[in-house]
């Protein structure tokens, strides 16, 4: 309950955000304004609002960009620093309004964040060049297929195949028998996996427990 009261969170921040796109859905243009609530000592307030402004335009390359932050005391309890910290802020802003973007121009958002990720050469707004190895197209790629997403203008789905999800979730799954005498699958234990046909399935090696439910 101290920790609660007492113990710093995560800076609250207030974003202001304006994000232009052409029909062809580049991004062209993104104004972001942040600010942060330090609570009574601003410790590490700088260095998280640091984050944020880099934070606050997403993964995309965005030829004009006008950013503005800063911090500001309050009444709060101190604000501090955690894991991620101004990127969970700022990358929150950003992916909301490439969804309403998307809306707007009624274009799949997996599709529109594909025209706009960065690449290898690709200039940042502080106008330094990604390094080789930038993979962000490939990722978005690979998490859409994986996550089942389907393309909104295309039924060619990349939603994974049964025996895909299967491989991909092969481990830890520990059956459990309930009181009811049926068998189900304890989240705690290492996971469930649902197969896309509805049905729950499970890969050697199991461990065996009576738990009851």
């Amino acid at each position: 309950e101290e920790s609660i009261v007492g113990h710093h969170k995560r800076h609250p921040y207030f974003i202001k955000a304006k994000w232009g796109a052409d029909r062809e859905g580049k991004i062209v243009a993104a104004q972001v304004d942040l600010t942060a609530d330090a609570g009574a000592y601003a410790y590490t307030s700088t260095k998280v609002l640091g984050n944020a402004l880099l934070a606050c335009l997403g993964p995309y390359a965005i030829p004009n960009v006008d950013v503005t932050g800063r911090v500001v005391y309050t009444n709060n309890c101190h604000s501090g620093a955690f894991r991620g910290f101004g990127g969970a802020q700022g990358h929150f802003a950003a992916e909301s309004q490439v969804n309403k973007l998307a809306e707007a121009l009624d274009m799949d958002p997996v599709e529109l964040r594909m025209r706009n990720a960065l690449r290898e050469g690709s200039k940042l707004p502080t106008r330094s060049l990604m390094p080789p190895g930038c993979t962000i197209v490939e990722v978005l790629e690979e998490a859409a297929r994986h996550g089942g997403w389907q393309h909104k203008h295309d039924e060619s789905s990349m939603m994974p195949t049964p025996d895909e999800a299967t491989r991909r979730c092969s481990h830890g799954r520990v059956p459990v028998h309930r009181r009811d005498g049926q068998q189900g699958w304890c989240p705690a234990c290492g996971g469930m996996l649902l197969r896309l046909a509805g049905t729950v399935e499970h890969s050697a090696p199991t461990i065996e427990e009576e738990t009851a439910l």
